[in-house]
């Protein structure tokens, strides 16, 4: 069966590090695809699975990275299903908010196993610098170099220092950034609390200097 497999970037050497395989890659970057598909873009259920065989419907599905619509949260999922995109360790929390958000709102998919795995490579103590993707076991891996002269068949790991082809998420998508840093907002249904009196609980300024 096919996997998504999730990476880390090694804080010793920059080196990429396989540190989890997903199992039924479908549920990962496809389920993601089809899900904005039918929330933004009116794709009924049962056509899902010819999203791939449309190219232009595939490109408007990309396209929703820019787009009003979406909410922040699933702008930053969808990004990280793109080629070679690393988040690097500053945005671990922004990128573990935004697939524990697509969890909350029950949009399925592998993307809360997946983020079980970002707390656990942020937690190491490792400190690893980033994290990337390789969607589906089934395509050629963008984390493995092959040597193009041919004198390495085996290849090594892609490396953050060494090799230029990757971009960070957010740096790419600053405004996703500073969205994911907002407070979040008071549920509508409730009253906004009232100010709080001074008493006993207040902070002592004598103490505060």
């Amino acid at each position: 069966m096919s996997r998504t497999e999730i990476y880390a970037v090694r804080s010793e050497d920059g080196d990429m590090e396989l540190e989890a395989e997903i199992s039924n890659s479908w549920s990962g970057a496809m389920h993601v695809w089809t899900t904005l598909a039918q929330r933004h873009l009116d794709l009924p259920g049962d056509q899902s699975h010819m999203i791939m065989l449309r190219e232009d419907l595939m490109k408007k599905v990309w396209a929703l990275a820019s787009d009003p619509r979406p909410e922040w949260w699933e702008k930053v999922v969808l990004l990280s299903t793109f080629d070679r995109v690393i988040i690097i360790r500053g945005d671990f929390d922004r990128l573990i908010e935004a697939f524990t958000r697509w969890g909350d709102a029950a949009l399925g998919g592998s993307m809360t196993i997946q983020c079980s795995t970002f707390r656990l490579i942020k937690e190491h103590a490792r400190g690893f610098r980033g994290i990337c993707f390789n969607q589906t076991s089934v395509c050629a891996n963008p984390w493995w170099v092959h040597d193009e002269s041919g004198e390495d068949d085996e290849g090594r790991p892609f490396n953050i220092d060494r090799d230029s082809d990757w971009w960070s998420l957010f740096d790419a998508a600053p405004e996703l950034r500073a969205a994911a840093d907002l407070p979040p907002e008071p549920p509508r249904d409730q009253p906004e609390a009232e100010p709080e009196q001074a008493g006993d609980n207040q902070p002592r300024r004598d103490l505060l200097g």
